[in-house]
C-alpha cells in the first residue's frame, strides 16, 4: 500500500497548468465561404443540405440524424473545432451555423474529407 500511494502522490503533483488545455493549434483548411473548393460539396449543401448533414454526421462519428438539426450541426461543428485544434469560440461557431447554414455545412464537409 506504501508503494502505491508513493506512485499515487508522484502523478498528482505533475498536473498540467490551464494553459496546456487552451492551446488552438490551427486553422479550418477553408474558410466558411470558400464553396467553390469542392464542387460537389457545394452543391450538395446547396440544394440538399440534409443529406450533406447526414453525411457530415456521419464523418463526425454521430447519428446520421444529428445532420438534420441545426443545434446539433453547432454542437459538431465546435466538435470538429476540438478534436483539430482549431481555433474558434461556441459563440462564434453558433452564430456563423444560425446565419452561413449551408456554407458551415460546406465548410465542416471539407474539413472531415481532407483529415480523413
Amino acid at each position: 500500500l506504501g508503494e502505491t500511494m508513493s506512485s499515487f502522490a508522484q502523478v498528482v503533483t505533475a498536473q498540467p497548468t490551464s494553459s496546456a488545455f487552451n492551446r488552438h493549434t490551427g486553422a479550418w483548411k477553408s474558410g466558411v465561404f470558400d464553396c467553390q473548393q469542392d464542387m460537389s460539396i457545394f452543391l450538395c449543401g446547396a440544394w440538399v443540405p440534409c443529406l450533406l448533414g447526414f453525411q457530415v454526421a456521419k464523418d463526425y462519428g454521430e447519428s446520421l440524424w444529428s445532420g438534420c438539426f441545426i443545434d446539433c450541426i453547432v454542437a459538431m461543428r465546435t466538435g470538429i473545432r476540438e478534436r483539430y485544434k482549431i481555433e474558434g469560440s461556441v459563440c462564434n461557431d453558433c452564430l456563423m451555423t444560425y446565419f452561413c447554414f449551408p456554407c458551415v455545412l460546406c465548410q465542416m464537409a471539407r474539413e472531415l474529407q481532407s483529415r480523413n
